[in-house]
């Protein structure tokens, strides 16, 4: 649900970047979703404006907002990864499909 998402993407995230911090890390992955960038019907680049439309991507982008601020402790890499799937999704393109066939 909405509680797990924010519990695992946000508050998960912000605690591992604290524990970090104090434990003087050299660097930290994230990894997040090209849902960020909300619908758009074009090639996407890293600049372009995000408009996350859902609580998944809403909760992903405001963790990479925490990561942004961590830049002064240590180097930060963001990934958006789009089209990941696993077990258990719903409504995602890869599920989709499945059910359409």
């Amino acid at each position: 649900g909405i509680a797990d998402m924010y519990a695992i993407n946000t508050n998960a995230t912000f605690k591992l970047l604290e524990w970090g911090r104090k434990n003087n890390i050299k660097k930290f992955i994230f990894t997040s979703t090209g849902n960020v960038y909300g619908n758009q019907d074009k090639l996407l680049n890293e600049t372009d404006t995000c408009y996350p439309n859902s609580f998944y991507a809403v909760s992903k982008f405001a963790a990479e907002q925490y990561v942004q601020q961590y830049k002064a402790f240590f180097d930060v890499i963001i990934l958006r990864l789009f089209g990941v799937y696993g077990e258990g999704q719903e409504n995602m393109t890869i599920p989709n499909l499945i059910q359409r066939l």
